[in-house]
C-alpha cells in the first residue's frame, strides 16, 4: 500500500487523481461534496478517472473487484467515529511512502 504525507494544499489529493487515473483505483473522499469537488478538480486538470465515492458508498462496491484509494483517510476515520482521531499507525514499506512539501514524516 503507497502513503502519501503531506501538509494541507500540498498536493495530496492531486497524487491522488494521478494514481487514481493511472490505475483505475476509485478516490474515497469523507462526503459526497469532496468527491464532487476531487471529480471536478480532475476534470479541471485533465484527468480521467472513474468518479470519486463518499465513504457512505463503499457498500455498494461491495463485491465488485474493485481497489480504493482513500483521500484524507484521517477526514474519513473522524467522519466514521465521530470523534478527533490524535494518532493513526500504518504499515508501510519506505519505497511506498511518498512525503510532499511540508510533510513531516
Amino acid at each position: 500500500m503507497k502513503t502519501i504525507v503531506g501538509s494541507r494544499q500540498s498536493g495530496r489529493t492531486t497524487q491522488a487523481i494521478k494514481m487514481s487515473e493511472q490505475t483505475g483505483d476509485i478516490i474515497v473522499c469523507a462526503s459526497k461534496s469532496i468527491a464532487d469537488f476531487t471529480k471536478r478538480l480532475a476534470i479541471d486538470t485533465g484527468h480521467k478517472i472513474p468518479s470519486p465515492i463518499s465513504y457512505t458508498e463503499i457498500n455498494c462496491q461491495k463485491g465488485k473487484n474493485v481497489n480504493f484509494i482513500f483521500d484524507n483517510a484521517d477526514s474519513i476515520l473522524q467522519q466514521i467515529f465521530f470523534n478527533k482521531i490524535n494518532c493513526v499507525t500504518m504499515q508501510c514499506e519506505s519505497n511506498e511512502l511518498m512525503k510532499l512539501n511540508g510533510g513531516v514524516v
